[in-house]
């Protein structure tokens, strides 16, 4: 069982008797109870409610489980101040405002949110009229988002949907009670998350927990699982493979047997997902900060043999796995998230061997990694984004330079390296390859 320590911390919070209408903007805040006290989210009276709930699961498909706001510790749960104050234009209209996914499950394992959005029974031409700055937009799967955009950053503020017409009377699936697109049930509105850890609402109102499909279970066994038949959950929407991959390697939790099963046999699925949908999906896993993990669960799955094709001829060499693993688990010790630099690691030694110079031009990397895209057929699969192809080529640059001998003998070039803007960046890769290859320590002492 896993368990969660949170420091005590002193929160203040609107009284629930006291009328969230009479909250402006600047200090809209849950209404919710005081924390009952500084122990981890799963007390033995928590732990009790999602067993007992855990039965109910797996006997009909589906259960409700209410975690009262008194019964745990809030501080986690501090909402950013814009996403609080969205969330207020609309809890002041007289709608619902439930944050969801991602956030609810982070919070439940002690780390604050930063990036929140919610679910709503407010339309989105409801919401852009509440909210400021409310963009509406409609999303690849269909639906129509609206975002509240406070500078670079956004709310994405998701009516409710109703359960897809695909999955209407199949087993273990409740009954839609909607005929369109949208609803006002939170429980319809579960059918369109990926996995049970990621189902999960806060009701920014009350500060109660909903969880239908045992994601705080899951959450507290360590458990990767889709929420209903994972064969249909796949079909429906074969990202929910990648979202697996990646959930598995960010928190080192187990696929349970039959979600494993099914994206073993459905992978070929994932070839159809839109290349925005691939790219955020996998560009995600390089910015976790549990790239060893990530690489072993990326390759089971076969998304690395299937899409990093320029990495087909190395990836089941021990040699190349050796330094993969030496390599991100030192960049992982760093807690290195830069997607670039974990993406330069990967694919270093091909580029090397691309290259097949010391010291190339900048000019000469790009050349390199421009041919061994093209002739692999990975731009067909997966390309990398311009930015963080420049950004990789620039890395691979600076390591040539930096373990060149002409450099580190010459101190106006060494001073250019290192008033280079990626230096700190190329610096560190350097640090994490010298751990696989010791003929790099002398360069990787020299830059330290």
């Amino acid at each position: 069982m896993k368990k969660y320590f949170w420091t005590i911390a002193a929160l203040f919070y609107c009284a629930l008797t006291i009328s969230l209408v009479s909250c402006s903007k600047d200090d809209a805040e849950s209404i919710i109870a005081p924390p009952v006290s500084g122990q981890g989210f799963f007390s033995t009276e928590i732990n009790a409610l999602i067993d007992e709930n855990y039965k109910t699961i797996e006997r009909q498909g589906y259960g409700e489980l209410v975690i009262p706001a008194s019964m745990f510790d809030h501080t986690p749960f501090a909402i950013p101040a814009d996403a609080a104050g969205d969330m207020g234009y609309v809890i002041r209209a007289g709608f619902k405002a439930y944050v969801n996914g991602g956030s609810v499950r982070d919070a439940v394992m002690g780390i604050a949110p930063n990036d929140v959005d919610f679910s709503t029974d407010a339309t989105p031409e409801q919401l852009q009229q509440l909210v400021p700055n409310t963009q509406i937009y409609t999303a690849p799967s269909g639906y129509v988002v609206a975002q509240a955009w406070h500078g670079d950053d956004r709310t994405d503020m998701a009516t409710m949907r109703a359960i897809y017409p695909i999955l209407h009377g199949k087993p273990g699936i409740p009954e839609s009670q909607y005929e369109g697109p949208y609803g006002k049930s939170l429980l319809e509105d579960t059918y369109t998350r990926d996995l049970t850890i990621n189902s999960l609402y806060y009701d920014y109102q009350t500060g109660n927990i909903y969880d239908f499909h045992g994601g705080l279970h899951d959450l507290r066994e360590g458990i990767i699982r889709t929420l209903f038949d994972p064969e249909l959950a796949l079909s429906v929407d074969p990202t929910r493979i990648l979202r697996a991959v990646r959930f598995a390697g960010r928190f080192g939790f187990k696929i349970d047997e039959a979600t494993s099963k099914s994206m073993h046999k459905n992978i070929a699925s994932c070839d159809g997902i839109d290349a925005h949908g691939k790219a955020y999906t996998l560009n995600s896993c390089f910015k976790d900060g549990a790239m060893a993990r990530s690489y072993r669960v990326m390759k089971e799955y076969d998304i690395l043999g299937r899409y990093f094709l320029t990495l087909k001829d190395v990836l089941n060499s021990q040699a190349y796995n050796d330094y993969i693993n030496k390599v991100y688990t030192y960049l992982d010790d760093q807690k290195c998230k830069n997607i670039p630099t974990n993406m330069a690691a990967l694919f270093y030694p091909v580029m090397q061997q691309e290259i097949g110079k010391k010291e190339p031009a900048a000019s000469e990397v790009l050349a390199a990694w421009n041919t061994l895209e093209e002739r692999s057929g990975q731009k067909e699969t997966y390309e990398i984004e311009d930015s963080f192809k420049t950004a990789m080529c620039q890395l691979w640059y600076l390591l040539g330079q930096m373990t060149s001998s002409n450099v580190t003998g010459d101190a106006s070039k060494a001073a250019a390296v290192r008033a280079d803007k990626s230096y700190a960046q190329a610096q560190l890769l350097l640090q994490a390859m010298a751990q696989a290859d010791s003929n790099l320590k002398q360069f990787a002492d020299f830059w330290r």
